[in-house]
């Protein structure tokens, strides 16, 4: 019950602007005038809110971090099944998919899409590092509170936490026997949910708490291609927990748990597209916008793709794939944690293995043309070790001491496969017969592999200088060791053999090639359709006589589709690089009670994320990226107001952060690369205030401005395209900003109605700036209204029972969290488009539990 009425909820709404300056008027200076008469006022204060962000038990307004902590029951009530629900409930958090993986940001900071690339805010299980993508679709069961940790956390988390850490701690074995039954049902969308749960001891010293999951929805799609309802989802869950008193002092705990997630389908949509400015004149179907070229395809002889791509660019949940998307992840987590206390400190040992293996198949030109599609698989492995030793005692010095061991392994296959008779191939067939025939039955296979072996010493104090000064040094050293593989192979589809005579085969045709040059064409259409490793033979031009004239064609059409500038999709080639690296991460930080209610710190820090290999880079010259870092400085106020009845937290910080590792779409992936230099700085407001004794009030305020100060040759926006740039070096984006604010405001009310009886309701206004959906190349047309969401829960609640009708988006607000330029639109048509993901619609379900 520690977090019940903790609710960080973070919703404020400019709806007008006016509600989040009256949240910070009512979290700062209207509670410091009621706190001046605030002696006589007794009774109902706010629940202390317990976290373990510094890895022991403290008050949060003790904590000198700025964090959001979010309690169970306000999961459970608020109908917050996973981090896309969380991130609508913490300012400057976000979460959203890509189609290739998931991604989190904390103050506008994150890592991009690509398997290689581990996370920069990173998930942590009860302790166990989760830092991979697909680990954040994990769903958020059955725990005691969610910690939202902002900033570089260097020390005592440490694995790449370089812009924050989520930290979820899962409810442990109960002594008393406890059984519960929750569920939810919307009928709208079919959409179900249940959760048993059963908790106690099973012999005196030894508790188990088993819980289960199941989940099922039709998704909120309507793909008019295949008549499906998408994206459906099914997922499952069984967690075991046993808690074992091996002692007087010292307790083992031992948890398995197991995910099935079934997902069919996607939930994006083609929703936005320019039309053709004739800045593209070699585009085959000059003049037209996206959306106009299906009927012309209808005409092509021997082609009909049927129900073709999105006829309205416009957003209204209906799709048009023509293939049988999926994505199915299986998770196991096992973790073993003795606890053990001595006289003079305590001992915590973690072990944790953790593993996913992932199949996924996407319709990648996102539309429902007959492109190319995508076969993705991963699998991975992960062990790891951390000791921990902490003071005990509450003198003038607290200390925590470890180290943390980790090796794990990652395997990656990426396929894309053209079919026999595809849109391509239909271009270049209007120009002669025969001509698209090397487009078809290809597999670009791509095998990746890293395996990473790291060791990390860490070791932080804090002495009381004195009864209002507290100093806290802490450091951590890291050591890893990287080793990768990547193949890149074109394969026959029809056979699945590699294509490798392609010099055989050329030569009978033109005969042997006496000039052999730079030229990038000729490059990209020899790899395309011989797959030899160009790399290291070299390249031929276009205007060799000996070229043979279909060899040229499919040259000048590749050039064409990609609308002049370079593919290096096709490149073929087999690396194993390796890499080492170590790194020094410091903090300090300095707290100062200004009385018994008011704390400030400051504190400054630098963090560090390991560099690795690129998983979707298609030529051996790209095959690493480096380790980013970060210079991190914050200020902060933790208050208490009115004998306990409000508090408030206030944080102002700067980051600076160099080799900033991102990821930019090259028309088929997306491949990483390092940004120079990058600066984010802003505040976070956020407080509770305790209005009534059955009246809560929760209101954030967070506002972010991050610049990049460096980052040439970055991908280019569709916008710069159709200006007619040369684009072909990529493009300068130092000097790119982004302003953001987000802040929410929620009121929870309880009442009650007879003996056993309380009605309780609650509304949480949650508003987000406007901002743009391409996070790689930040076109303007993505750009995302501000919106603001409305959740509304109310119900009865008896003394084993409960019943509530949850709504979620009550305006059915249209939002698009992630959108991507569609594969080939400006080379075929000069009117690039954008396939978007887009956030739930209104949804209205009901909610009943019973407790045994």
């Amino acid at each position: 019950m520690k977090a019940s009425n903790k609710t960080r909820n973070h919703r404020i709404n400019r709806n007008p602007l006016v509600l989040a300056m009256a949240t910070s008027s009512v979290l700062t200076g209207t509670l410091a005038i009621a706190d001046s008469g605030a002696a006589s006022v007794s009774g109902f204060m706010l629940e202390e809110i317990v976290v373990t962000a510094q890895k022991r038990s403290q008050s949060l307004q003790d904590v000198p971090i700025s964090i959001n902590a979010v309690g169970g029951e306000k999961l459970d009530q608020a109908g917050i099944e996973n981090l896309d629900d969380l991130a609508n409930y913490v300012p400057n958090f976000t979460k959203f998919e890509s189609g290739v993986g998931a991604i989190m940001k904390i103050r506008g900071i994150g890592s991009g899409a690509n398997p290689g690339i581990e996370r920069s805010v990173v998930l942590y299980m009860d302790d166990v590092s989760y830092s991979r993508a697909t680990l954040a679709n994990i769903p958020l069961l059955d725990l005691e509170r969610v910690e939202v940790l902002r900033g570089p956390q260097n020390v005592l988390f440490g694995k790449n936490s370089i812009a924050g850490a989520l930290s979820l701690t899962s409810a442990r074995p109960t002594e008393e026997f406890e059984a519960s039954l929750t569920g939810s049902y919307d009928a709208r969308y079919d959409d179900k949910e249940i959760t048993g749960v059963v908790s106690g001891a099973i012999v005196d010293g030894l508790r188990a708490r088993l819980v289960v999951r199941g989940q099922e929805s039709n998704g909120y799609f309507d793909n008019r291609y295949t008549g499906n309802d998408e994206q459906r989802r099914n997922s499952h869950t069984g967690r075991v927990t046993l808690a074992w008193d091996a002692g007087q002092h010292t307790e083992v705990l031992l948890k398995v748990e197991q995910t099935r997630v079934d997902n069919r389908g996607e939930a994006r949509e083609l929703s936005l597209g320019y039309l053709n400015n004739g800045s593209n004149p070699n585009a085959p179907f000059t003049g037209m916008d996206y959306s106009q070229i299906a009927p012309l395809f209808e005409t092509l002889a021997g082609y009909s793709p049927g129900a073709l791509g999105h006829e309205d660019i416009d957003m209204d949940r209906t799709r048009y794939s023509n293939l049988d998307e999926n994505q199915v992840i299986d998770l196991q987590n096992i973790q073993l944690t003795i606890n053990t206390n001595f006289e003079h400190f305590d001992l915590a040992a973690i072990t944790g293995y953790v593993s996913y293996d992932e199949q996924r198949a996407g319709d990648t030109d996102g539309n429902g043309f007959s492109l190319f599609y995508q076969n993705m698989q991963e699998d991975y492995r992960q062990l790891s070790q951390e000791i921990r030793f902490s003071s005990n005692s509450s003198d003038n010095f607290e200390w925590i001491a470890g180290a943390y061991l980790q090796t794990s392994e990652l395997e990656s296959y990426d396929q894309v496969i053209t079919p026999e008779f595809n849109l391509a191939r239909a271009v270049f067939d209007t120009a002669g017969p025969g001509l698209g025939a090397p487009l078809s039955n290809k597999i670009f296979n791509t095998d990746f592999s890293t395996q990473s072996d790291m060791a990390a010493i860490f070791a932080q104090g804090t002495w009381a200088l004195d009864d209002n000064f507290r100093l806290t040094i802490g450091a951590r050293y890291t050591y890893e060791q990287k080793k990768g593989s990547r193949r890149v192979d074109t394969l026959n589809a029809l056979t699945g053999a590699v294509n490798n005579s392609a010099v055989d085969y050329l030569t009978s045709i033109t005969g042997p090639f006496p000039d052999l040059s730079n030229d990038i064409v000729a490059n990209i259409a020899y790899s395309q359709f011989a797959g030899v490793d160009l790399e290291s033979l070299g390249s031929f031009a276009t205007a060799n006589p000996e070229l043979a004239p279909s060899m040229v064609a499919v040259a000048t059409g590749l050039s064409t589709i990609y609308g002049g500038s370079v593919p290096t999709s096709f490149a073929t080639h087999d690396i194993n690089p390796e890499r080492r690296e170590r790194a020094f991460t410091p903090t300090i930080i300095l707290e100062y009670d200004l009385d018994a209610d008011h704390m400030m710190y400051a504190s400054v820090s630098r963090g560090f994320k390991a560099g690795g290999f690129d998983a979707e880079a298609s030529r051996a010259s790209s095959e690493e990226f480096e380790d980013e870092s970060v210079d991190a400085f914050e200020l902060g106020l933790k208050s208490v107001w009115l004998n306990g009845r409000a508090e408030s937290n206030l944080a102002v910080f700067y980051s600076q952060y160099s080799d900033l590792q991102s990821s930019a779409f090259n028309g088929r992936n997306f491949v990483v690369t390092n940004v120079g230099e990058a600066v984010t700085q802003g505040l976070e407001l956020d407080g509770r205030w305790r209005l009534l004794e059955s009246l809560t009030l929760t209101g954030s305020l967070a506002y972010t401005d991050w610049e990049f100060t460096q980052f040439e040759n970055a991908t280019c926006s569709a916008s710069v395209k159709l200006s007619g740039a040369d684009t072909s070096a990529g493009c300068d984006r130092t000097g790119d900003r982004d302003r953001s604010l987000s802040a929410g405001i929620s009121l929870e009310y309880t009442h009650e109605l007879a003996e056993g009886l309380e009605l309780r309701a609650a509304l949480d206004a949650n508003y987000q700036d406007q901002y743009l959906s391409d996070t790689a190349a930040r076109d303007k047309l993505s750009e995302q209204d501000a919106y603001t969401l409305y959740n509304l829960r109310m119900g009865l609640q008896g003394e084993r029972w409960s019943i509530a009708l949850l709504g979620k988006n009550l305006l059915d607000e249209e939002i698009i969290t992630f959108s991507a330029e569609v594969p080939f639109s400006y080379g075929l048509t000069g009117a690039p488009a954008y396939s978007s993901y887009l956030a739930p619609p209104r949804t209205v379900a009901v909610q009943f539990s019973y407790r045994m």
